[in-house]
């Protein structure tokens, strides 16, 4: 596959006038790169090739254009982190954290990214953290950019019935800094839920 392929097909996932610098770091390495199911867990992710291997990139199927670029970059980082330092270094630590800008520079420069988002980004990249989710201003102008926004604990209205996760529920009550007290029903227990945790479903009134 030639980088003009490559970048064709990247143009699927992340924003086209992205796709053909991105093509040619993914051909400059040899990066074999895997597009996977929706993980709880994690965004994406980087691997080290060991002998005889390629260097490895997954990537979530389900991220909008704009953090898909944003996590792709964030595990090329690590890539061009471990060619010049090895296992030497803290994975996120200011050596990944230089890298990362520079990556990051030429799609900045580019308007790869709407102006409303772009100075969130800005913002996120002066000190980029472990996991871009973790950025609660990222995440929720990335949130606006989904085929389907997720629903957000903090959206809901006190006294809203919710689940995130398939087996309990919740109903919300006070606010506690960035949680919220909820009581989850069947142990009547206290939890202290983020405010920022994905709801899989809600309702008003107790089924």
């Amino acid at each position: 596959m030639n980088i003009e392929q490559l970048a064709n097909i990247l143009a699927r996932h992340i924003p086209p006038a992205a796709a053909p610098t991105v093509a040619q770091y993914l051909d400059k390495y040899q990066v074999q790169l895997t597009i996977k199911w929706a993980r709880s867990t994690k965004l994406g992710d980087y691997r080290s090739p060991r002998k005889g291997e390629k260097h490895a990139i997954s990537i979530n199927h389900n991220l909008n254009p704009y953090a898909f670029l944003l996590t792709l970059v964030h595990e090329l980082a690590h890539l061009l982190t471990f060619e010049k330092y090895g296992h030497k270094v803290a994975p996120h630590g200011e050596e990944w954290k230089s890298e990362f800008k520079l990556l990051m520079s030429p799609f900045i420069e580019m308007k790869v990214y709407p102006e409303t988002l772009e100075k969130v980004l800005l913002n996120y990249m002066r000190n980029p953290k472990a996991a871009s989710c973790a950025d609660p201003h990222l995440l929720r102008a990335m949130n606006q950019y989904n085929a389907i926004p997720d629903t957000f604990v903090e959206q809901l209205p006190p006294g809203t019935f919710f689940k995130v996760d398939k087996q309990r529920v919740f109903q919300k009550g006070e606010k506690r800094r960035k949680n919220f007290q909820c009581i989850e029903l069947n142990s009547k227990n206290i939890y202290l839920v983020p405010g920022l945790m994905k709801v899989l479903e809600h309702w008003t009134k107790a089924e």
